[in-house]
């Protein structure tokens, strides 16, 4: 009997090595398993390492990756929102995964961005930590603050991101995101790319140079309903992968924030004060998704 310690890993230049290479993992080496009765092939454990995380879009054509719902669900969750409708309005999905209109597992920013009650955020916490010891080993964010109540219930969502670490090593800031489930299709390339955008805030802030990411997940898995994407995938061109520039002026971010919430609500973006190219892409494209979707 093969053992399920699958223990695959693999390092690649851009989330669509990642997303192909997971897939073929799981199909080749997949195992049965059916948690909540939900019918999946999975390896256990699997880990990857992206040496370029600004690669972390898809370009894959079959894929139907959404630029506008990673950049809507980034600024949710440095938001620090609970709010479902938010999310709902760039993928509908996410409506089932709502407890009366709120996001309960997977509010990863209010987890790490909220201060709670008399203390700091953990983002301020764990940048101070960096400033006082760029040596140290103790910066982890932990994203299952809002979903303690919640992991061993039935509820409809419970964060599948435990935890992000951030590391200093060669004057570089490292990551190491530690996952207790990760869905291939839908999931996987939308937590690249928002883990390694944190990152990116990260280095920012201590003025350092993005490194590598490194993710680990304890469940690395593709649902039935899944199967003949997987393989459309896998079939298709591989693309050339595309890199996003260097991330905006973080003190713009509050009125990037508020712009995605005027384009969402069909106003008009108003880039006074925004100055950034990157943040000025990122609202066009926010814009361009609204003009479509109405």
């Amino acid at each position: 009997m093969r053992n399920r310690a699958t223990q695959v890993a693999g390092e690649f230049c851009s989330a669509d090595e990642v997303q192909r290479w997971a897939i073929d993992s799981v199909l080749t080496m997949g195992m049965s398993v059916s948690p909540r009765g939900q019918h999946t092939l999975e390896i256990s454990p699997a880990s990857f390492t992206l040496s370029m995380p600004r690669r972390r879009c898809i370009a894959q054509p079959e894929r139907k990756w959404s630029f506008a719902l990673a950049i809507g669900e980034f600024l949710w969750h440095v938001s620090a929102s609970d709010d479902a409708s938010v999310l709902e309005y760039y993928a509908r999905p996410w409506a089932s995964f709502a407890v009366e209109g709120r996001i309960r597992g997977s509010c990863y920013g209010k987890s790490i961005f909220t201060p709670h009650g008399q203390n700091p955020s953990q983002w301020t916490t764990i940048l101070r930590l960096l400033r006082e010891d760029p040596d140290s080993r103790r910066a982890v964010l932990d994203f299952r603050i809002t979903d303690q109540q919640t992991q061993f219930s039935n509820a409809p969502d419970v964060a599948c991101v435990s935890t992000l670490q951030l590391l200093i090593r060669d004057e570089r800031l490292n990551a190491i995101a530690v996952m207790r489930s990760n869905d291939v299709i839908w999931g996987l390339p939308y937590d690249i790319f928002v883990l390694t955008m944190f990152q990116e805030m990260a280095a920012q802030e201590l003025g350092l140079e993005l490194g590598w990411y490194h993710h680990q997940a304890a469940s690395l898995h593709i649902y039935d309903r899944h199967l003949s994407l997987a393989r459309s995938i896998l079939a298709g061109q591989i693309p050339q992968p595309y890199e996003m520039g260097i991330l905006g002026n973080l003190e713009e971010l509050p009125l990037v924030v508020e712009q995605e919430r005027r384009i969402r609500h069909g106003l008009p973006a108003d880039l006074d004060g925004i100055s950034s190219s990157s943040w000025i892409q990122v609202l066009h494209i926010l814009s361009d998704f609204r003009r479509r979707k109405a």
